[in-house]
């Protein structure tokens, strides 16, 4: 009987998180809401405060437009936030009345930029699943792999890239062919592929829950790229390098 208990529990579980709207399925503002409220973290450090993560709440409780929200260990302009509204289905962060980011995406990640052009990555509190296939897959196989090589890389392959202290651009050296995205989102409308064995130059790049990604200037549109990867839903893999020569 008891074995019967918790299949009926989990049976239920299951049918409750089926009737959870999806940040797709949303068409009502409660729903958008529904989907939204909780805990949200920003993976990148340059957000955080003393070392801790930026983490936002976003709240139900409604005054006017706005939704409440809370802050913990927010810096820059996250850390003036004082509340969130939606705007045509997306989610806009306000300060003091005044939008100041407006992010697009679902359920687990939200991206977009901030008003001065920085990127804003919120990524849903919790374990993010493409980042747990990666780390089981790098665990089975014992190190991230450079592109389709059997050459292993160390850690440091593994951070952003940074800006030299003359002056000039961050490059990145792209190993394979590379999906070039609308947003930092696996979901996010490709826009091309890169060639791999290009040196590219990079605007920005950002850490996230799966990992960094940088975004790139090709012609008149910007593009997003993902440094990890799963090969052949195997092999854990580091897309890009942190140098290269143009």
């Amino acid at each position: 009987m008891t074995g019967l208990r918790n299949a009926a529990a989990r049976l239920l579980l299951v049918l409750a998180l089926l009737l959870v709207p999806t940040l797709a399925q949303a068409q009502t503002d409660q729903e958008f809401v529904d989907v939204l409220t909780g805990e949200w973290a920003v993976h990148d450090d340059m957000y955080g405060v003393d070392g801790k993560m930026c983490r936002i709440t976003l709240k139900s409780d409604k005054t006017g437009d706005d939704y409440g929200l809370s802050l913990d260990s927010c810096g820059l302009e996250l850390g003036m936030l004082t509340a969130w509204r939606l705007v045509d289905g997306q989610l806009m962060l306000v300060a003091d009345g005044v939008g100041i980011a407006l992010l697009g995406g679902n359920q687990f990640r939200m991206s977009g930029n901030s008003n001065i052009g920085a990127p804003v990555i919120m990524d849903r509190a919790g374990e993010n699943q493409s980042m747990a296939n990666i780390l089981k897959a790098r665990d089975a196989s014992g190190c991230y792999y450079l592109g389709f090589t059997n050459t292993c890389v160390d850690d440091a392959q593994l951070a952003k890239p940074t800006v030299p202290g003359d002056g000039s651009p961050a490059r990145i050296g792209v190993l394979v062919n590379l999906n070039v995205r609308a947003e930092a989102r696996d979901d996010a409308e490709v826009l091309g592929v890169v060639p791999a064995n290009s040196c590219i130059v990079t605007e920005v790049c950002a850490t996230t829950a799966d990992g960094v990604w940088c975004r790139a200037a090709f012609g008149e549109a910007s593009g997003w790229l993902k440094k990890l990867a799963l090969r052949q839903e195997r092999w854990p893999v580091v897309t890009f390098v942190n140098q290269c020569q143009p």
